[in-house]
């Protein structure tokens, strides 16, 4: 043999190595390799801040915030999992699969966009998921600050609860940055309030790669908290007018004589507002079917008729007449 025949055979053999390595790729894993290159994508991940606090007017905290672990899942990628990886999750959770598949589908909005199929978890359990984003793709444990409320149901309708956004709400303040499932106030302070309380939401844009593995950050908002308010009232007067008219139906309100101040504004029957912020809805469904009307604030919603609270005008004009002294008094037989 030649050497110019050698040298043809090499370039013969060199070629046929690289046209079967090129059919290989685009044949033989055309699928699998297409599939790892889709997933090398950008993932944007949003951040909440932290919702302002409610204090009272020694500075209590009323209405605060508590860190909690969300679990979301990225559609593009749950979808190409499969229903066995809501399996796993559940089974760490020990939840059903049912659930979480339901959940899913009631958040879904687009593909790039994550949805919560699980809320508050315990800390160990969101440990467990972290571990496991290698063998089950597209899960994200988010912290997110969730409203607390250190007082339970006291004040519960000066304070009111926050909840998601409905469709009446979406629509009246679209315009001023509002969008689906934003969490809002509804009722007392938390609705009256909600653009000084609400907080603005930040994020990070990074690239991944095919095991959903951080390789770059693209960019970075810093989310911001709300602003603070402070209320008139005393949480421990507010206590006291509560416990007094306790298993009735009824309210009572206290009010500094001079300054006009609210120290305490007591409804009952009252609710506990974390019910709405944890969105059991189990809890939610009781209070809004209890015949005895705990959303009902009868602070200031109902209607009473004047009674003994106008004998307080009566008797400031008569001390100011001078027709009656501080010691002076009158005989009440209870009817006119």
């Amino acid at each position: 043999m030649t050497r110019a025949k050698f040298v043809f055979f090499c370039i013969i053999f060199l070629f046929l190595v690289l046209v079967s390595g090129l059919l290989n790729l685009m044949v033989a894993q055309g699928a699998k390799l297409r599939q790892l290159s889709q997933k090398n994508c950008i993932r944007l991940v949003s951040q909440a801040g932290c919702r302002g606090k409610i204090v009272d007017r020694e500075g209590r905290v009323v209405a605060g915030n508590k860190l909690s672990y969300d679990l979301l899942v990225l559609p593009q990628e749950a979808i190409q999992a499969g229903y066995s990886s809501l399996e796993g999750i559940a089974a760490v959770l020990a939840v059903s699969p049912k659930g979480l598949f339901k959940a899913y589908q009631d958040g879904y909005i687009a593909p790039s966009i994550p949805v919560a199929i699980a809320r508050n978890i315990a800390i160990d359990k969101a440990i467990a998921l972290e571990e496991l984003k290698i063998e089950i793709p597209g899960i994200i444990i988010q912290p997110n600050p969730r409203r607390d409320y250190p007082y339970g149901s006291l004040a519960s309708h000066l304070i009111g609860y926050v909840s998601e956004i409905d469709s009446w709400r979406l629509t009246k303040l679209a315009s001023y940055g509002y969008k689906t499932k934003d969490i809002v106030g509804f009722g007392g302070v938390e609705e009256r309030y909600d653009y000084y309380l609400r907080q603005e939401e930040g994020g990070v844009s990074s690239v991944v790669d095919h095991r959903g593995r951080f390789v770059k950050l693209l960019g970075f908002k810093l989310p911001l908290n709300g602003k603070d308010i402070q209320l008139t009232i005393d949480i421990r007067m507010q206590r006291i007018a509560e416990e007094k008219i306790a298993g009735k139906k009824g309210c009572a309100i206290i009010l500094a004589p001079y300054t006009g101040e609210v120290l305490a504004l007591a409804s009952s029957p009252g609710f506990d507002p974390a019910v709405f912020a944890d969105k059991s809805q189990a809890g939610i469904n009781n209070f809004l079917n209890d015949p005895r009307g705990p959303m009902f604030n009868r602070a200031i919603s109902g209607a009473y008729p004047a009674g003994s609270l106008f004998k307080l005008v009566v008797a400031v004009s008569g001390l100011e007449t001078k027709k009656i002294n501080p010691s002076t008094s009158f005989f009440c037989p209870g009817s006119i």
